[in-house]
C-alpha cells in the first residue's frame, strides 16, 4: 500500500505543480471518463472477478498454477492501486474542488474493485495456502473508509 500511495503522490504532485491541473479539471475529467462507461467498467470488474474464482479451481488442475497465480497477482495489484488512488484523489478533489468523487462516480465501482480485491486474494489463498487472506485488503479497506469519513466530515463544516 505504500508503494501504491507514493506512486500516486506522485503522479498528483507533478500534475499540480508542472502541468498545472488543477482539482476542478482532475474532478471533470474523471466523471468524463467514469460516466461514458459506467456499465462497462462494472461489467468489467464483475467479469474479472468471477473468472479468478473459476480459474483458481480449474486451472490448477489442468496444471496452470502459474497462469492462475500470475492473473490473480495482476488483477490483485490493479484493485488496491486503484482504491489507494480513488482514495486519495476523493480526498484532493474534495479540498481542491469542494466535490465529492465517489459519490458521483457511484460506490459501486468501489464496491467492485472490493469484490476484485476479495477473489483475487481468495485465488492467490487456494494456490498458496501460506497467503493470509485478510492483509490484502484490510488496509485498503481502512484507507478508502478513511477517505468516505474525511470527506463526509469536512461536508459538514
Amino acid at each position: 500500500m505504500v508503494r501504491d500511495t507514493l506512486i500516486v503522490s506522485a503522479f498528483l504532485l507533478l500534475n499540480v505543480v508542472f502541468l498545472d491541473i488543477t482539482a476542478e479539471a482532475m474532478f471533470s475529467n474523471l466523471v468524463g471518463i467514469t460516466s461514458g462507461s459506467h456499465t462497462n467498467i462494472i461489467v468489467f470488474l464483475l467479469v474479472a472477478s468471477v473468472f479468478l474464482v473459476f480459474s483458481s479451481f480449474l486451472f490448477p488442475d489442468l496444471g496452470l498454477y502459474r497462469i492462475s497465480y500470475f492473473f490473480s497477482k495482476l488483477l490483485m495489484e490493479l484493485a488496491q492501486f486503484l482504491l489507494v488512488l480513488l482514495a486519495i484523489f476523493n480526498v484532493w478533489i474534495w479540498f481542491g474542488a469542494g466535490e465529492d468523487l465517489l459519490l458521483v462516480m457511484g460506490y459501486d465501482i468501489v464496491l467492485m474493485l472490493f469484490l476484485l480485491l476479495t477473489a483475487a486474494a481468495y485465488a492467490i489463498h487456494l494456490i498458496d495456502f501460506n497467503y493470509e487472506f485478510k492483509t490484502a485488503f484490510t488496509s485498503h479497506v481502512g484507507l478508502i473508509l478513511l477517505s468516505i469519513i474525511v470527506v463526509q466530515v469536512a461536508g459538514l463544516f
